[in-house]
Parts: structure tokens; C-alpha cells; sequence
């Protein structure tokens, strides 16, 4: 791709069971350390990772990383995101299983204290699937945002361990639900003037990759099989160094409606308000996936053990079958809900 230049001169040797990690970074010199660390210690054995431009030192940073391969572009963030994701997916990630996720994302599946990636994903392959959806979950501080002072290669969550009691304000889809809304909405309301639902939450990070799925763009994604079982990607925006990058990000404007949620946080600053998000009647404090699984949030879904062969295929298509089920009947239902419409013929 144009102007999207390799930057480091490692081998790349892929075997066929090694998960790969592809991420796009800007200016995360302060997150990346325990980003990557975290998922090494899932399983992660190679990031492919785009420098878009950044101006700390992420790209020195990731360049004397052994297990991570870095490109660097200059180009437009909102223009080739996507672009940039596909054509290494389409050269590294071929039946592979591929984790896409930002620098500020954490992925949390049943279980993922003490099970590794490879374990996860074997489990997905044997229900027969390749793909596993996720729900963006905001995490942050007790304090305001302006004094969530963070140290770079520290747990997020020493500094972020807050979330949502209400995670979703709108739940929609025939087939699969797609969520809406969350922290966001609760912060700005959800005034789009376009009528346009804000702040989708819903995500595809973990597939095997072929070249039959459609990535439409981070929350929409097709020719996939989705497994019964779904993940969470807890989202450590809100560190205290985010009202500089606030400040950037509008006057990049590569963000989504030229950057509206991030003039809307601006607005806020400039009140000189503190930018509190916690509330003791809304927060809830994150103890392990096993919370997430209790609150909903994430679903075991048909994680069955290999020795149970058919057993666990069986139930999963059993799954499949109700998923069709509901879809068919939302179908059936808007159409008996909606008013007959009688046609005129004029004969001129």
C-alpha cells in the first residue's frame, strides 16, 4: 500500500498455531508496555503493529521490541484505518487466529485469569466457529479523569477499575444483538441530529482470518461464524494525560463526524469542570471475568471440553438454530406490526 513503509528488519516466520495481534498506534508510548506484556502473557507471540505518525518515541519503542512488526505511515487515520488492517491481515494473518484491538483495549473472556488464548481459541474451533464478538466496556477512576495519574507499564486497572452498572442503552440486530450507548450516553446524552444511534460499543477482535470476511468497519464485520461464546474489551481511555490528547485529536479531526465526542469532552475542560465519570449509585468496581459473566456482560456461551465431541457441535447448532429462530421472528413481527399499504392505480 501506498506510503505505508516497513520499518524493521525482522524475520517473520509464522506457524500455523501462533496467534497474531494487529493493532494501528499513535502517540501510546505510555500504554504500550503493559499492552503488550498483558498479552504475551496470554499467548501473543507476534504483534503487527502501524505507527500512524506518532510524535513520542512509540515508534523507537516498538521497533526494539523483538516480537513486534512495525510499519509506519504518515497517511490519514479516518481514510485507511481499515485499509491498513486488511492488507496485513490478507499477508500475515491467513488461517490464522487474529486478535484486533486499539492500545487502550484489554480483552477479557470466561475464564482469561488462568486461560490462555491458544485454550480459548481451540475451545471457539471445536463449537465449530471462527469468530468471537466482544462489548466495548469504559473503564475508569474514582477520581477525575484530570487525576488519574497513570505509570507507564502498570496494570490499567490499578488506575481504571470502574465500569457501568447500565453498559448498554440500546440493544438492536436480527441475528446478532449490537449494543449502544454505555458511559458516553450517560456522560453526553444521545442528541445526534441525524438520528443516529451513538457510541456503538459492539466489536469483532478475535477471528480466525480468511479471505472471505468483510470487514465493513471496527463494530461491522461479515462472512463470519460467530461463536455462542462473546468477550469483553475493557476500554482504558481515561487517564489523566487524556485532555492533551483531547486537544490533538480535534485538530487532526480523525475521528468519527470530525471528531464531535471529543469536542464534546473539550467543552467540558473548558468549563474548567473536573471530568468526573464515577458515581457511587452507577460504578461498579471490576473483581474478574467471572463478574462479567454473572453481570451478563460477557456469555460462556458452549465452552465445552474437546472430549465431549459431538456433544459440544450439538449444542452449539442447537444455539444456531435458536439465534435463526428470533431472527425470523423479529421479521415476522415488523411485518405484522407495520400498516397495510394500499396501492392506486391511475390509468392516464
Amino acid at each position: 500500500m501506498k506510503n505505508l513503509n516497513r520499518v524493521d528488519s525482522k524475520d517473520i516466520a509464522l506457524t500455523g498455531t501462533e496467534i497474531l495481534c494487529f493493532v494501528i498506534v499513535r502517540n501510546e508510548s505510555k500504554r504500550l508496555p503493559f499492552f503488550l506484556n498483558y498479552y504475551r502473557g496470554k499467548g501473543i507471540s507476534k504483534f503487527f503493529i502501524v505507527d500512524n505518525d506518532s510524535e513520542d518515541n512509540t515508534l523507537e519503542y516498538l521497533i526494539q521490541q523483538e516480537d513486534v512488526y512495525t510499519w509506519y505511515t504518515q497517511e490519514s487515520f479516518k481514510e485507511n484505518k481499515l485499509n491498513w488492517l486488511k492488507l496485513l491481515l490478507k499477508n500475515y494473518g491467513q488461517n490464522h487466529w487474529c486478535l484486533i484491538v486499539d492500545a487502550d483495549e484489554i480483552l477479557y473472556y470466561p475464564d482469561c485469569e488462568t486461560r490462555s488464548l491458544n485454550d480459548f481459541c481451540r475451545q471457539i474451533e471445536w463449537q465449530g466457529k471462527n469468530a468471537v464478538q466482544g462489548i466495548m466496556l469504559d473503564m475508569y477512576s474514582q477520581q477525575p479523569v484530570q487525576e488519574a495519574y497513570y505509570n507507564p507499564g502498570d496494570d490499567f486497572l490499578k488506575v481504571c477499575p470502574y465500569f457501568d452498572r447500565q453498559y448498554y442503552h440500546h440493544q438492536e440486530g436480527k441475528i446478532r444483538d449490537y449494543y449502544w450507548g454505555g458511559l458516553r450516553q450517560r456522560i453526553f446524552g444521545s442528541d445526534d441530529k441525524r438520528g443516529k444511534k451513538p457510541y456503538c460499543l459492539t466489536k469483532f477482535p478475535l477471528l480466525k482470518y480468511n479471505d472471505t470476511m468483510i470487514f465493513y468497519s471496527e463494530h461491522v464485520t461479515k462472512n463470519i461464524k460467530l461463536s455462542s461464546t462473546t468477550a469483553c474489551l475493557l476500554h482504558f481511555k481515561y487517564f489523566s494525560f487524556f485532555i492533551d490528547y483531547v486537544k490533538s485529536e480535534i485538530q487532526r479531526d480523525q475521528h468519527w463526524q470530525g471528531a464531535v465526542e471529543y469536542q464534546k469532552y473539550a467543552q467540558l475542560i473548558a468549563e474548567n469542570k473536573p471530568l468526573n465519570l464515577y458515581d457511587p449509585e452507577i460504578s461498579v468496581r471490576l473483581e474478574n471475568s467471572q463478574h462479567l459473566v454473572d453481570m451478563g456482560i460477557i456469555n460462556r456461551g458452549v465452552l465445552m471440553e474437546k472430549q465431549l465431541g459431538y456433544v459440544s457441535l450439538l449444542l452449539e447448532l442447537v444455539y444456531d438454530i435458536k439465534i435463526l429462530g428470533r431472527a425470523l421472528l423479529k421479521v415476522l413481527s415488523k411485518k405484522i406490526a407495520s400498516p397495510g399499504v394500499m396501492v392506486i392505480r391511475k390509468n392516464y
